[in-house]
């Protein structure tokens, strides 16, 4: 199954089933056709990083924010040399940044993004209004030892409607996903350990379990598992959203 999110509320606005000789990527351009895209901005991992699909986005009146990774070595070879690399057209030039600092579980992560739009007429793809280097260090306390990697992107959004604070935003937002969504449906909800042979049944219970994902965020709660084990005992209270909401 391959879902669209609606990351600030939780919420899955439509979701298509990836056929057998299919891949999620081939898929993508279906499930975005389901959704209204205007004024919004869409943002998905390396393997949703496509020129159809951006273009897609754009013509739809939204804008698309994607990470670039090893799917497309040539793009992301390019946004590394051209934007990044001393000597290179684009390198300091236009430049914006970010930074944040959190601390938590143990963990000390440093996020650094700089942005350029340098590269708008450079890049061999549709739609680039700038192009991002993540830089992230993590120190792990207890360990004591430290992880550093860089993450390239792109989004059509020009720097005028998206400044680097903003768009450190929104990849923080798409990371958020993992934790908020895929992590309760995989353990919370225990999909991952389900066995179910039937494709359609599997289908129904993805919709089951994006339903009740939001109904918990819906009445304020941010731990699923706990909600879970609330509502085991209080199934009116847990239907009552749904039978409350207005057709």
């Amino acid at each position: 199954m391959l879902a669209v999110q609606e990351v600030t509320k939780n919420v899955v606005l439509a979701q298509t089933a990836v056929g057998v000789k299919e891949n999620a990527s081939s898929a993508a351009p279906r499930l975005i056709g389901q959704v209204d895209v205007e004024g919004k901005v869409v943002s998905g991992d390396a393997m949703q990083t496509q020129r159809a699909l951006s273009a897609q986005i754009v013509e739809d009146g939204g804008a698309s924010r994607w990470i670039v990774q090893e799917p497309q070595p040539t793009l992301r070879a390019d946004i590394a040399t051209l934007c990044m690399s001393p000597g290179m057209p684009g390198h300091l030039t236009d430049c914006r940044t970010a930074q944040t600092l959190d601390q938590g579980h143990g963990r000390l992560e440093q996020r650094r993004l700089t942005a350029s739009s340098a590269l708008h007429d450079s890049l061999d793809w549709p739609c680039v209004g700038q192009v991002v280097n993540i830089e992230r260090e993590t120190s792990h306390c207890r360990q004591q030892h430290t992880r550093s990697e860089i993450v390239y992107g792109m989004t059509s959004w020009p720097a005028a409607k998206a400044d680097a604070a903003r768009l450190m935003a929104l990849v923080r937002n798409h990371w958020s996903i993992e934790n908020g969504w895929h992590d309760r449906r995989d353990v919370t909800f225990q999909e991952d350990a389900c066995r179910m042979q039937s494709r359609m049944a599997a289908q129904v219970l993805a919709v089951l379990n994006h339903l009740a994902i939001g109904v918990i965020r819906h009445l304020g709660w941010n731990n699923a598992a706990e909600a879970r084990r609330f509502f085991a005992a209080r199934i009116g209270e847990a239907l009552s959203p749904i039978l409350c909401c207005p057709s």
